[in-house]
């Protein structure tokens, strides 16, 4: 729960996809270890967190030292889509609004994957995760590493794709693997925010590929269904 801001979004997808059993044993942890972080730290400084995140949230924001367009999320892309006299409030309001949209549509999909190709589902649920967090930073992209194995696997284990399909599941691993642009974004441009359009894409390509999936999974039973 110390990133609850990327715990939170997950479990809300799980809670749209009625995985109930996952989230009352994130629950049971969740009550297990804050006993443990109770009996360590003491009541007193258990209650005053919430008020030393939210401290830090404001001190670090006006010393530009969480500044969001170095981000690579929703909240840092919308940063520089809206215009600087934007309020902040309304900021918040179109993002939340849009990351609400991106978890039902990811809990859809991950419905539509369970009779196909679990793992892609659980690989656009990890990515919109990442996209909707309220702070993600660029070491925060290390979580991507499980869904990149997932697909991989996938892709080892089902039939040849076709070139399109692999330019669009393998080509933003591409940019997410090339330092070069990170180094050009992050400290050169100042605008790592831009990152979150390559989450996008890849999201979609394999929201894409969900969909290929669930289409070609009736015509293989049909298939091999005996006359």
């Amino acid at each position: 729960m110390f990133r609850f801001h990327l715990l939170l979004p997950l479990l809300l997808i799980l809670l749209l996809h009625k995985r109930r059993r996952a989230i009352l044993g994130f629950l049971l942890v969740t009550v297990a270890l804050g006993v443990i972080s109770i009996a360590v730290v003491g009541w007193k400084e258990t209650l005053s967190y919430p008020a030393y995140v939210w401290h830090l949230e404001a001190t670090m924001g006006q010393r530009r030292t969480v500044v969001p367009s170095l981000m690579p999320n929703l909240r840092g892309l919308l940063d520089s889509l809206l215009t600087p006299s934007t309020s902040s409030v309304f900021r918040d309001i179109v993002s939340v609004l849009i990351s609400m949209v991106l978890m039902l549509f990811t809990a859809s999909r991950w419905k539509a994957a369970s009779t196909t190709a679990f793992d892609l589902g659980f690989c656009l649920c990890v990515i919109v995760t990442v996209l909707v967090g309220y702070h993600s930073f660029a070491y925060d992209l290390s979580l991507l590493m499980l869904p990149i194995a997932l697909l991989a696997n996938h892709v080892l284990e089902s039939n040849p794709i076709g070139g399109w399909s692999r330019i669009i599941l393998f080509g933003p691993l591409f940019l997410l693997f090339f330092t070069p642009l990170h180094m050009f974004l992050y400290l050169r441009n100042g605008h790592y925010n831009l990152m979150a359009l390559v989450l996008l894409f890849w999201g979609w390509g394999v929201a894409r590929e969900i969909s290929l999936q669930a289409l070609t999974s009736p015509r293989k039973r049909a298939h091999l269904t005996p006359a």
